[in-house]
C-alpha cells in the first residue's frame, strides 16, 4: 500500500492529466453529434477487428477438429460409393438396368447416393422411397467400411518404408487392413497398438498389389523396385497384351486388402520385358505423393477373413 502511495505522488501530475483528458473526452463525444458519431463508428470497427482476430486465431485452433470431422465424412461418403457401386453393378448383372438411353441406372445410383440427405429424395413418391430404403440397408451392410486418419511419420528414402498413423484397436484398426489416400494405394497395415498403427508402405521390397489394366482388365502384380519413390513394375502381364502409355493401373479387387479400382497409377513408357521371358514389365507412374501425404483412409473389408478361411481350406484339400 505505501508503495502505491509512493507511486501516485511520484506521477499525481500525470494522472491528473490523464483522468482530465478522459473526463473531457467524454464530454465533448456527449454534447456533440459529429465527434459522437465519429466515436462510435470508430469504436465499432475497433471492436469489429477485435473480434474478427479472436474469431481467426479460435478457426486455428480448431483446424484439427474440422480436420477430423472432414476426414470422418469422407469415410463415410466412401462406405456410401462402394455400396452404391455394388447396387449397381448387382442390379445390372440381374438384369434390371440395361444401360443407354435409359435413365433408370443413373436415376437409382443417384439416389442410393444420397440416402444420407433425405432432401434429395422425394418421400411422395412411393418408387423414391423404397430406393431410399433399399440404400440405406445397402451401405448398412457395406462390405468395406472406412476409417480417417492421419500420419505422423513416414520414410520414403529406405529399400523397406513404413508409415505411422493416429489410429489404433480402439479406432477398429487390425493388421492387414488396406491403407488408402486422396489419390490412391498407400500400403497395409503391419501392426497396430491401442491408438496407433504402422503401415507397410508400397514403397516396400516385399509389397504386393493385385493391379489390372483399366482399359482391358488384364491384372499383374505390382511391385516396387526400391528406386524413386513415385515408381512401381507390373509384372505378370502376357506380351500378347496390348499395353499402351498412359493406361491407368487399378486395384484388381482380387486381395482382400483393397476394394476393386482404387487407383494406383499410369503407364508412363512402353512395355519391356528380360529376354526369353513371356511377360512384360510395365513402368508405372504411382498415383500418390508419398513425399506429401498426410491423411489416409483404413479400408476394413468386413468379409476378409471368411474368404480367407475359405480359401485356405480349398488350398489345404
Amino acid at each position: 500500500m505505501r508503495n502505491l502511495f509512493l507511486f501516485i505522488f511520484k506521477y499525481h501530475a500525470f494522472l491528473l492529466f490523464l483522468v482530465l483528458e478522459i473526463v473531457s473526452f467524454g464530454l465533448i463525444v456527449r454534447h456533440n453529434h459529429f465527434q459522437r458519431a465519429s466515436f462510435i463508428n470508430s469504436s465499432q470497427a475497433f471492436v469489429g477487428y477485435l473480434y474478427n482476430e479472436a474469431n481467426e486465431w479460435k478457426e486455428y485452433i480448431d483446424l484439427k477438429q474440422v480436420n477430423d470431422s472432414l476426414m470422418s465424412e469422407n469415410a463415410r461418403l466412401m462406405a456410401e460409393m462402394e455400396a452404391a457401386k455394388s447396387v449397381l453393378e448387382r442390379d445390372v448383372q440381374d438384369g434390371k438396368f440395361v444401360f443407354g438411353n435409359d435413365t433408370t441406372v443413373i436415376d437409382t445410383l443417384a439416389k442410393v447416393t444420397a440416402v444420407a440427405t433425405p432432401s434429395v429424395i422425394d418421400t411422395t413418391n412411393t418408387n423414391d422411397t423404397n430406393i431410399a430404403n433399399k440404400g440405406e440397408q445397402i451401405i448398412a451392410d457395406s462390405i468395406f467400411h472406412f476409417i480417417g486418419a492421419k500420419v505422423i511419420n513416414n520414410s520414403t528414402n529406405r529399400a523397406n518404408n513404413f508409415l505411422t498413423i493416429n489410429k489404433g484397436s480402439r479406432h477398429g484398426v487390425a493388421r492387414e487392413m488396406g491403407i488408402i489416400g486422396q489419390n490412391g494405394v498407400v500400403g497395409v497395415v503391419k501392426d497396430v497398438s491401442e491408438n496407433f498403427a504402422t503401415i507397410i508402405s508400397l514403397l516396400h521390397r516385399s509389397m504386393r498389389v493385385s493391379a489390372k489394366i483399366k482399359r482391358n482388365n488384364f491384372v499383374g502384380s505390382l511391385r516396387w523396385e526400391g528406386t524413386r519413390p513415385d515408381r512401381a513394375v507390373l509384372n505378370d502381364i502376357p506380351k500378347h497384351v496390348h499395353v499402351e502409355k498412359g493406361d491407368t493401373i487399378l486395384t484388381s479387387g482380387y486381395s482382400s486388402f483393397f476394394p476393386q479400382n482404387v487407383l494406383i497409377g499410369v503407364v508412363i513408357d512402353e512395355p519391356r520385358s528380360d529376354q526369353g521371358s513371356n511377360f512384360y514389365k510395365i513402368d508405372i507412374a504411382l498415383s500418390t505423393n508419398f513425399n506429401s501425404i498426410q491423411y489416409v483412409y483404413v479400408v476394413d473389408y468386413i468379409r476378409k477373413e471368411e474368404k480367407k478361411e475359405l480359401e485356405e481350406k480349398t488350398q489345404n484339400e
